[in-house]
């Protein structure tokens, strides 16, 4: 926009909105001379002017009203303003917005640099493609304000003084109080602050009001390096709002000697009320390039560094001695700040039974469930490597990734090595958050006797994945590591489910018995797929263990309801739900010193068969399960 054409639209609106109240008398002096007539004739032209102006500057802007923000925004910012912004910036063909993109409300990297080429074609410096105070100010120059229609003036009176207008504040308490300042939790020391990174939180103060109510107007900084050398700017934040900020440069640091350099943040009031405490948080910015020299800096609250008054106007200063302070390394790499955390979900399966149909297909058998993790940044996912490893009768050529029911991604399960690689999607986690990933794969081929199926994802170097900035990630800057438990594949599977698992100890009495421990474990078992047959003896195996380790076997019996008794077996309808219930007794007479200590008792073995005549299949994890796991209760015995 030119400078006249601003210069003109300042003034009309100024001559509009002195001469102009509606339903109001004018308030300026006329010379007798005029009359009503003519001068409202002249307001009529001066506001047509004005009107030929503005939809001169409409055009010069776009067509989208200029937004109002009163915060600053960066990668990872979300909100309505953040919607605001992004339709402004569609209006504007500077922008280069990308055709068909809607605003979305999260502030990612298309507006990132969408913000940047507006900022570069408007002669904002530096054109970041982050909005600060540059790109308000600059957004508050050119908002226009269109004026309502004038309504017929009444006639002029002589004008009354105008008083000043000031900017009411809420009145203090007149009492006197204290202030108690230390360091925060929160940012802790050793963060990472990468070449370009905006708003990374390296410091934390923690203000308590007592006794009064304070209003905190400076916070005072000490770094050990010449700090105008790293980053560019440094904000105070309460909550989440900037309350000042800072552009850094040598004239806006204080040099103490070769190691000491301070900054002051001022231009607030923020109040803390009596009794209670509040953080404030410092973030800077970084400089696009870092000279090699500078790995490391600090930054701590020096003595008097934060500066209140009380209810009764009563200066306070504090703390009485400098806060210890956080080191913060200084990254010059040039790739992503971001951080990706792969591990397993606690939700992912547990050892267990997965059925086949009647062909022999296990479909989508859910084998892992991973949380993924993203830090400092949002992160796209691209590529990652799982390895699928199965024995037995069965194979499997396809797996899947899903994000709920959502599938992300298919891939190839190579045959004989199992590696599977999932390439070229796109899959986004937000900055700060973790989301889930399933690992699922299709089986064929399954019999009646087992496949085990187990699977992994480890590797840092072919997971691929890129921050908001378009820069892939470092090996360093991913941790992956997630191993699922083994599936055991059939036609025809058991499902067990524990009820109760406890053991009771009976005291010894003396030329009568010795201590006992009563043992009783209940399950049931569900059959699907077809027909399960058990043996109505030696078919349990319960197992004592002494402080954690296993000891001689215990002698057991079992009752079963719910399942058919056929001659020796045992057989559980398909679809069908037996329950077992287990005793056993363990009597201490004659042990030996080294056997006292502490016993549970686990049930460590269960025989079954799928189906009449077929062959015998021992399950011999339940007592390993991480969720109800089939051991009971520890006692000290004897």
């Amino acid at each position: 926009m030119s400078n006249t054409l601003k210069k003109f639209s300042a003034i009309g609106l100024s001559v509009a909105t002195a001469v102009l109240f509606s339903g109001a008398a004018m308030v300026l002096p006329v010379a007798s001379a005029v009359t009503v007539d003519e001068l409202q004739a002249q307001i009529t032209a001066l506001l047509a002017q004005i009107q030929a102006l503005q939809a001169q500057l409409g055009a010069v802007q776009g067509t989208a009203s200029v937004p109002t923000i009163t915060r600053d925004l960066t990668v990872g910012s979300k909100g309505t303003d953040v919607t605001a912004l992004q339709n402004f910036l569609i209006s504007q063909s500077s922008a280069q917005w990308p055709s068909g993109q809607a605003a979305t409300g999260y502030f990612g990297s298309i507006t990132k640099a969408a913000l940047g080429k507006y900022q570069a074609a408007v002669g904002i410096s530096p054109a970041a493609g982050y909005f600060g105070a540059k790109t308000r100010a600059y957004l508050s120059s050119i908002a226009v304000t269109t004026p309502t229609t004038p309504t017929t003036p009444t006639t002029p009176t002589t004008p009354t003084t105008p008083t000043a207008t000031t900017t009411p504040t809420a009145a203090k308490s007149g009492n006197q109080g204290t202030m108690d300042v230390k360091l925060a939790a929160s940012p802790a020391s050793g963060e990472d602050l990468y070449e370009a990174e905006t708003g990374q939180a390296v410091y934390g103060i923690e203000v308590k009001a007592s006794d009064s109510e304070i209003y905190v107007s400076r916070v005072k900084l000490e770094f050990n390096q010449a700090i105008y050398n790293i980053i560019s700017k440094i904000g105070i934040y309460r909550d989440g709002v900037l309350l000042a900020e800072k552009v850094i440069n040598s004239d806006a640091v204080t040099r103490i000697t070769s190691s000491q350099y301070t900054v002051q943040l001022t231009g607030f009031e923020s109040k803390v009320d009596k009794g209670t405490t509040a953080t404030f948080v410092v973030k800077v910015d970084a400089l696009s390039s870092i000279d090699s020299g500078y790995s490391t800096f600090t930054v701590k609250a020096p003595a008097n560094a934060v500066n209140a008054v009380d209810g009764a106007n009563k200066d306070l200063y504090e703390p009485s001695s400098a806060l210890t302070a956080n080191t913060v390394n200084v990254k010059q790499s040039g790739a992503s700040a971001a951080l990706l955390t792969i591990s397993k979900n606690a939700s992912s399966p547990d050892t267990s039974y997965a059925v086949a149909d009647s062909t022999g297909k296990a479909d989508k058998v859910t084998l892992l469930i991973m949380n993924v993790k993203a830090e400092q940044d949002s992160i796209k996912l691209t590529d990652l490597v799982a390895n699928i490893s199965v024995t037995g009768a069965g194979t499997s050529s396809i797996a899947y990734l899903y994000d709920g029911d959502t599938l992300v991604d298919s891939a190839t399960v190579t045959a004989g090595t199992g590696v599977t690689t999932f390439s070229d999607f796109s899959w986004t986690v937000p900055k700060d958050t973790t989301k889930q990933l399933t690992l699922k794969a299709t089986f064929t081929g399954i019999a009646t006797t087992t496949t085990d199926a187990s699977s992994t994802v480890t590797a840092e170097a072919t997971t691929v994945a890129e921050g908001s900035d378009g820069i892939a990630l470092a090996t360093a800057n991913k941790s992956v590591d997630a191993t699922g438990a083994e599936i055991h594949l059939l036609k025809i599977v058991p499902v067990f489910t524990l009820t109760s698992a406890t053991v009771t100890k009976s005291a010894a009495v003396a030329g009568v018995s010795s201590t006992t421990a009563a043992v009783n474990i209940k399950f049931t078992v569900k059959a699907l797929g077809g027909d399960i047959t058990v043996t109505s003896t030696n078919a349990i195996d319960i197992y004592p263990y002494l402080n954690g380790a296993v000891t001689s076997s215990l002698t057991e019996a079992y009752t079963v309801s719910g399942a058919t008794l056929s001659g020796s077996l045992y057989t559980i309808a398909q679809d069908g739900t037996a329950t077992f219930e287990v005793s056993g007794q363990l009597d201490t007479k004659g042990y030996a010193t080294d056997q006292a200590g502490n016993y549970d008792f686990r049930l460590t073995g269960f025989g079954w068969h799928p189906g009449a005549g077929a062959t015998a299949v021992s399950t011999t994890f339940l007592d390993d399960l991480s969720t109800n796991p089939f051991k009971t209760n520890i006692v000290y015995l004897p």
